[in-house]
């Protein structure tokens, strides 16, 4: 999963960026060791402040059981994420990540963004009210 954050205005735009960075990891620009550091470091450091209320910790123990995970998954996952190598990454990458079969979830005005998106051509649009339901 990707998200940003972005200018109304500029909705096509930041979506085509997106796409770009995501062939891009593909392609001519994988992703780095330095990027791999980052990202451990955003998911292992942040680990703890995530149950600083009991409704994350509701949360994370309803993670567990959803998924199926052990009851030490969250004490082990610091571990196996600082484990991960370079090309461990970008093979993932290679295996999970298809451009060409991205969904999009986009949130916004329509009146003002849903132009842009069907100029691109990716696919069809669904439009879903704020409860996922499709409009007509």
């Amino acid at each position: 999963m990707a998200r940003a954050p972005v200018q109304t205005d500029r909705t096509r735009e930041s979506m085509e960026e997106m796409a770009k960075e995501i062939r891009g990891i593909l392609g001519p620009k994988p992703i780095t060791a330095e990027e791999l550091s980052k990202a451990q470091d955003v998911l292992t450091r942040t680990l703890a402040g995530s149950w600083e209320t009991m409704g994350a910790v509701g949360n994370s123990i309803e993670a567990l059981l959803r998924h199926d995970l052990p009851d030490d998954h969250f004490t082990k996952y610091p571990a196996r994420v600082r484990a991960l190598a370079l090309a461990d990454v970008q093979a993932a990458a290679r295996e999970v990540l298809d451009p060409d079969r991205l969904v999009w979830l986009v949130v916004g005005d329509r009146a003002r963004i849903e132009p842009g998106i069907r100029e691109l051509g990716w696919g069809e649009v669904h439009i879903l009210d704020p409860d996922g339901k499709p409009l007509p």
